[in-house]
């Protein structure tokens, strides 16, 4: 499906974010849909700012303004703080950015917060992106997490779902009857729902960056993804899968990042015993076909 990603606004809009017209993404999915993982990639690959409504408000909480300090008694006595303040950070979050693309991520939460964005900003959203994901599979994603949130138990992550349920799919369906919805099944790995996701936005006439250090950069998060590798110079990560020792690089702005490398990579199991050890001076895209080929033989 295309979809026009042409911004309407309010006329009586008076906000320089609706002035801008900005291209607005809401981001929708369940808790453990991998909706951050994708934005990251989103971000990455086509210019994109992410924001995540949660964050900004707990960013005005810790700046310990008077705004914050409202919303942090409001939660403190189990009040729900109105769509307003939430949509007005989130606007004075976009006017800041020096940006006219944005993500904003698991918002709105409801048809409440969906009409507040509008009424407040005058901005509609060029499309949403849903991650559709059973929720069996979303429960195990959670409760798998390396480092999992105070709230990752069972019992709560339920509750969360059903208040995914009640709240915020009522908004995807919303959008999905004026043919603003782009579905993506998220049940597959993290690297199959970002090339359905690249085709989205390829179909809205975003250019992708298909070389260069963005790409590069990309093809070794891939491999941090899919085989848990971790990139330190000069060091070993817990539980990483390659232990990179980067030498000198010529054209280079980071360690692992150029177009030439000097570099001894040692490839070891997650048990640390060592498969093969090369030293090299070869072009990027012919190192990462080497650590990809030897990756391969890492068993799970």
């Amino acid at each position: 499906m295309e979809t026009d990603v042409g911004v309407s606004t309010s006329e009586e809009a008076n906000g320089s974010a609706a002035k801008k017209k900005p291209t607005v993404v809401f981001v929708l999915g369940g808790p453990g849909s991998g909706k951050g993982t994708q934005c990251a990639y989103i971000v990455e690959h086509f210019g994109f700012t992410h924001f995540s409504a949660g964050d900004l408000l707990r960013g005005e909480i810790d700046s310990g303004s008077e705004n914050g300090l409202m919303i942090k008694s409001m939660m403190n006595e189990g009040k729900i703080v109105p769509s307003e303040v939430t949509v007005k950070l989130l606007q004075k979050a976009m006017e800041e950015s020096g940006n006219e693309k944005f993500l904003i991520d698991g918002f709105p939460r409801n048809d409440e917060n969906r009409a507040a964005f509008a009424a407040v900003t005058g901005i509609e959203p060029a499309f949403v992106l849903f991650f559709d994901c059973p929720e069996e599979e979303m429960e195990r994603r959670i409760l798998n997490r390396n480092q999992g949130r105070d709230d990752d138990n069972i019992e709560t992550i339920r509750k969360r779902f059903k208040v995914f349920l009640q709240s915020s799919l009522p908004v995807v369906q919303y959008y999905e009857s004026i043919g603003k919805v782009h579905k993506i099944d998220a049940a597959r790995p993290v690297e199959e729902v970002f090339e359905s996701v690249k085709a989205v936005f390829t179909s809205i006439n975003e250019k992708v960056k298909p070389h260069g250090r963005v790409q590069q950069k990309s093809t070794l998060l891939k491999l941090q993804l899919k085989w848990k590798m971790s990139f330190l110079r000069n060091g070993v990560c817990k539980g990483c899968s390659i232990r990179p020792s980067v030498g000198t690089a010529k054209n280079s702005e980071n360690d692992i990042i150029g177009s030439r490398l000097q570099f001894q990579c040692h490839f070891i199991q997650l048990d640390r015993t060592k498969m093969t050890e090369s030293l090299a001076s070869i072009p990027m895209p012919f190192m990462l076909f080497s650590i990809e080929s030897h990756a391969l033989q890492i068993p799970p």
